[in-house]
């Protein structure tokens, strides 16, 4: 028994590192700093944005909002995600061991503290680990409220309410709650009042819910279709820092997960029935949003948490089934060790590797009062104040002037940088490369270039995909122009 509580405490242990080490490493995200700006704004601000232009319900950025009164630094932000991944350890074990036994728990455990998406999104000021944990305290509280007390059933109405005000496809856990109630027969009167109070304290939101749908409806995912599914259960296994290309890991990870979901879906059929039912449909109900062009993989991490449970339970069929659920393990180990080392040519999306900080202190330093510098950030600006990801890093007395390609013609920025002597261009390649070239051959011609810096050599993964055919290009440059004749 001793022997095991070691092995525990050494496993929660590697999760709590894997999630506070390089927890300020990188640059905040294009997501991070969206959450800062809505944070920033009043709440009645706020709420009137995230209506139109955002995705989201507005729990977590209300805890933003409240976390900015207190700081603004990198790590206070961070720390956010990061305790509500960590909480998700002992919760996640909590609830495998209701379901599984100790073993089944332990290799659970493995599982939820090497998975890389996991990890990632716990050093992300966004949602999602706090989503997942409480998608996971809702489980528990689901499997143990009948014939138990209101005490219990208060707190998973509460819970299941704080998962509907953070992220709109928590609604597949409370369907997954209704239908295996419908299914055993178990939905008696206290339960249909149970599920119509919550609808009634989520109906202040749910009217705004068309508003959001047409913003998403808008937006367009670059996935195709058929890649969608298999995408979801590469992400489960490898998240995001793992080229579909490196088939030294690719391959081995499906063989693995493919054997692994066979032998757990076999064990999962000894469940309990009222566990296997609920625990069958929270995995599989989800999958159903996939297609849809604004589900992005990161919205589905709360149920990837499921997919481990099967992984876990068909661990020990028999030894073919543990051979397969280390190889996974092993598997999920190196996509970990990539995103920790910052490996650039693994990662799906180079932008959380964009070195703004970095940028950030050099222009401090280097531009002066006679520079500007030009940026085609989406600049936002609260109270007067400017708030992007540039922004936050950069402490210096140039001017700084955002463009982008609906602001009408180039040329219409010789007027606005007449004034100075010298540009710093700085440029994000993520999309809109066209516009973005021609900007740059704009200032080539009218100006003299010091110096180029390139950041973050990127291959084009799909046209790879699509054409057989390899094609790069860096996803941030600063180029440093001074007047003819000076």
């Amino acid at each position: 028994m001793r022997s095991k509580r070691h092995w525990l405490f050494l496993v929660v242990l590697a999760g709590v590192f894997l999630r506070l080490w390089h927890l300020t490493r990188l640059s905040f995200w294009c997501d991070e700093a969206e959450a800062v700006f809505l944070g920033s704004l009043s709440v009645p601000e706020m709420l009137r944005f995230i209506v139109t232009q955002d995705a989201h319900p507005p729990l977590f950025y209300l805890l933003v909002h409240q976390m900015l009164k207190l700081g603004q630094g990198d790590l206070w932000l961070r720390l956010l995600p990061a305790l509500a991944g960590l909480a998700c350890l002992p919760t996640g074990w909590f609830l495998a061991r209701k379901m599984l036994d100790e073993e089944g728990a332990f290799f659970f455990l493995l599982l939820l503290t090497f998975s890389p998406v996991h990890i990632l999104w716990s050093q992300v000021l966004k949602s999602y680990s706090l989503f997942s944990l409480f998608g996971l305290a809702s489980s528990i509280l689901f499997l143990k409220c009948p014939g138990e007390n209101k005490r219990s059933i208060f707190l998973l109405w509460l819970s299941d309410l704080l998962l509907l005000y953070l992220h709109h496809y928590s609604v597949f856990f409370i369907l997954a709650q209704f239908l295996t109630l419908f299914l055993l027969r178990k939905l008696s009167r206290g339960w249909l009042v149970f599920f119509a109070l919550l609808f009634l304290a989520w109906i202040p939101w749910l009217i705004y819910l068309p508003g959001q749908i047409a913003y998403t409806s808008a937006i367009i995912r670059r996935i195709p279709q058929w890649l969608r599914w298999p995408y979801f259960f590469f992400y489960t296994v490898l998240g995001e820092t793992v080229s579909p290309f490196n088939l030294t890991v690719v391959v081995p990870a499906a063989l693995f997960s493919l054997a692994g979901w066979w032998s757990g879906f076999w064990r999962w059929k000894n469940l309990v029935r009222e566990q296997g039912v609920y625990l069958l449909l929270v995995a599989l109900l989800p999958l159903v949003v996939i297609p849809f062009r604004s589900t992005l993989p990161q919205n589905l991490v709360p149920f990837t948490t499921f997919w481990y449970l099967m992984l876990a339970a068909g661990a020990k069929t028999n030894w073919k089934s543990t051979a397969a659920f280390c190889g996974v393990l092993i598997c999920m180990i190196v996509s970990v060790s990539f995103y920790h080392a910052g490996v650039a040519s693994q990662f799906h999306d180079i932008s959380r590797l964009a070195p703004f900080r970095e940028i950030g202190r050099f222009l401090t330093e280097q531009a002066g009062e006679n520079d500007i510098i030009i940026t085609n950030e989406d600049r936002k600006w609260v109270n007067g104040r400017p708030v992007s990801i540039f922004d936050r890093y950069y402490q210096g007395k140039a001017a700084v002037l955002a463009v982008r390609p609906e602001d009408g013609p180039i040329e219409r920025l010789d007027q606005r940088v007449q004034p100075y002597k010298g540009v710093w261009l700085l440029q994000t390649y993520a999309g809109e490369e066209p516009w973005n070239m021609k900007l740059r051959q704009h200032f080539t011609g009218k100006f003299v270039l010091v110096e180029a810096r390139e950041y973050l050599r990127n291959e084009r993964w799909l046209e790879r995909i699509k054409t057989g055919q390899r094609s790069y290009y860096y996803y941030l440059t600063l180029c440093h122009f001074t007047r003819k004749g000076r």
